[in-house]
């Protein structure tokens, strides 16, 4: 899907947008199980994919984010970080592999928007939910597009069941853009941020108790399952075969996280400038000298936690059994290595790795969890597959030709 495109459309929901600027980063910078936001100071309980500056690591500051060495992202003055769970395809056996992913930023100003101060981190999501409430912002702010032809494309805020999404899977998350204009973080990384009053993607901050417009920022996240698709009758539930990595099949707890990097004084000149072109390509915002604007550039980093979470894996890294009725907490009973130095790469992941400077860990904690919220695999065919398969082929085939007499 061209990018241009998409920010135009999600554009076109704001109710009153006056500068967007949307960026696809140049490559994901690294996937660990990372999260200085909910784990700062030790290994996170899933993993994710990040997109941002090379000074990621367990404990940040926006300092630290400032005097990296590179970023992914393609305004070089954009240090932040951005992260969000990695999306498996669970295996018939039991083992799962990773799907690739791409993702890219869209900025939304108001003439009342003002920068993220040093040091602010914010949630989007909760990685507990396995159910949808429609009266939640927050939940409204997360999205799948399943696109099974130019024709034949659906919205939904779980991940789509019974189709096969030929064309692409896409995962759009709207972050807060309402603070309390007081507190950088809270203890569960959201409270000090709020929706705008008509939600996540139309209104304003009317509420006194967030009276700050932040820009809107919106992740879209295009996952690359085609490789799976000739194998989805091989997966342990064919009708659904994804699981994020923290577990959940549903996709009701998708969410991002962001640390703001940004160079001092450049967003607040992007929120000022960066309203020339009406699809919210930044060409325009570099050539009048807001930002530095380089698609060609990469940034790679090695290792931190040392453990593979991408390629084909025996289970979830962490304590992430796959859970779709419910959430119920498990404990970590295994703490990999932590390495260091972390080095950087500008043409691919780097070849060299860190050193051991923290050994492995057996926590020995016993579980409390019950198992009431375990997914259970089903016979071949019990779990509704074979007519919601056949269906889907058919809508796939129809996607198909139509595209074809439309060429």
């Amino acid at each position: 899907m061209n990018i241009f495109l998409f920010a135009s459309l999600l554009a076109c929901l704001v109710e009153s947008v006056f500068a967007f600027f949307y960026m696809a980063a140049n490559n994901l910078l690294t996937s660990q199980r990372l999260d200085p936001i909910m784990y700062p100071g030790i290994v996170a309980a899933h993993a994710h994919s990040i997109i941002g500056a090379s000074n990621i690591s367990r404990n940040m500051t926006t300092a630290d984010l400032r005097e990296s060495a590179c970023t992914s992202m393609p305004i070089v003055e954009d240090k932040s970080a951005y992260w969000y769970p990695i999306l498996y395809f669970q295996h018939r056996d039991g083992t799962f592999s990773s799907v690739n992913s791409s993702a890219s930023i869209q900025f939304d100003n108001s003439s009342e928007t003002t920068p993220f101060p040093d040091n602010f981190r914010v949630i989007a999501g909760d990685s507990k939910l396995r159910s949808f409430n429609a009266s939640s912002y927050a939940q409204l702010g997360v999205k799948f597009s399943c696109s099974n032809g130019y024709s034949n494309s659906q919205m939904t805020h779980g991940l789509p069941e019974d189709t096969l999404c030929s064309h692409g899977l896409t995962g759009v998350i709207d972050f807060p853009s309402c603070w309390d204009g007081v507190n950088l973080d809270s203890e569960n990384h959201f409270s000090h941020t709020a929706y705008p009053s008509k939600g996540p993607d139309s209104g304003i901050c009317d509420d006194p108790a967030y009276p700050i417009t932040f820009p809107r920022v919106v992740l879209q996240v295009d996952w690359m399952i085609a490789p799976f698709a000739a194998i989805r009758d091989q997966a342990m539930f064919p009708s659904q075969p994804y699981v994020l990595s923290n577990g959940d099949p549903t996709g009701y707890s998708y969410h991002a996280d962001f640390y703001n990097g940004w160079d001092t004084g450049v967003l607040q000149k992007a929120i000022e400038r960066c309203n020339c072109d009406p699809h919210g390509n930044p060409t325009c915002c570099a050539n009048n000298g807001t930002f530095t604007l380089d698609t060609t550039q990469g940034c790679f980093v090695s290792d931190i936690v040392d453990e593979q979470v991408l390629g084909t894996i025996p289970k979830l890294t962490g304590p992430n059994p796959v859970q779709d009725k419910c959430f119920e907490q498990y404990r970590t009973t295994y703490i990999p290595p932590i390495l260091a130095p972390v080095y950087v790469s500008r043409t691919g992941p780097p070849t060299l790795i860190g050193q051991v400077i923290v050994p492995e860990n057996s926590t020995g904690a016993s579980q409390t969890a019950e198992g009431t919220c375990l997914r259970t695999a089903a016979p071949s065919g019990a779990d509704g597959l074979y007519p919601a398969w056949i269906a889907a082929a058919c809508i796939f085939m129809l996607g198909l030709m139509y595209d074809l007499l439309n060429v």
